[in-house]
């Protein structure tokens, strides 16, 4: 692919890379070293990899694509997930998970040192608030990755210009977007549908969804 990059004198992108990069995507903004196989190759396969992805349930649907790819790209890290309590046992059923922490909305400090001993290598964090970003920068996470919007950027060192407010591109694609920023020879590509449930899984889940929403009517999965 061909990209076309204005660089100041302290290495920092004047001008957003062309579409042509990344199969058409749109506003990825970089730094020199915003890469992290040029850092850890050749140990990138043996990574500690965080995705975060803590808010709705439809919104880390979004993310198990992303998910997915960063497993089939590095099938020797470990792929760990954070996620809010309601996508905890969806989370849990991906094979191409190996760990699944649930953010309860814990403190700042209880929610670091929890990330801290997990010793992360990297993190992309596909949904970011300043709590999530804050505890990530206490944490020591060496490389973390995230949108360039509000606030929480500040505390993430590689940051990624993205407009999701134009919706040039469905959410996924955003998420996508931001792993190849982390990953850039990542396979894209992933089955669909991505995950599969049995009848009875699907009957199980229903009716727990009934209890919880206290309805006996019938319910559209």
């Amino acid at each position: 692919h061909h990209c076309h990059i204005t660089w100041t004198n302290r290495g920092q992108p004047q001008q957003s890379i062309g579409n042509n990069f990344c199969n058409h995507y749109f506003s990825i903004r970089y730094d020199k070293q915003v890469s992290i196989e040029r850092k850890f190759r050749p140990h990138l396969d043996k990574m500690n990899v965080l995705i975060v992805r803590n808010d709705k349930l439809g919104d880390f649907i979004t993310a198990l694509p992303s998910c997915y790819i960063v497993k089939q790209h590095l099938p020797e890290c470990h792929l760990s997930v954070l996620v809010s309590p309601i996508n905890e046992s969806l989370a849990l059923t991906c094979d191409f998970i190996d760990e699944v922490i649930v953010d309860k909305g814990q403190s700042v400090n209880e929610l670091s040192n929890q990330l801290k001993t997990k010793q992360f290598d990297v993190s992309l964090t596909l949904f970011s608030n300043t709590r999530v970003a804050l505890a990530q920068w206490k944490a020591g996470i060496p490389k973390r990755f995230a949108p360039a919007t509000k606030l929480a950027q500040v505390f993430y060192n590689k940051r990624i210009t993205q407009r999701r407010s134009e919706v040039k591109m469905a959410e996924f694609e955003y998420n996508i977007q931001l792993v190849q920023a982390a990953l850039p020879t990542i396979n894209i590509e992933f089955p669909k549908p991505l995950l599969t449930f049995s009848t009875e899984s699907v009957e199980a889940a229903s009716q727990i969804f009934q209890k919880q929403v206290k309805t006996t009517k019938n319910i559209i999965v």
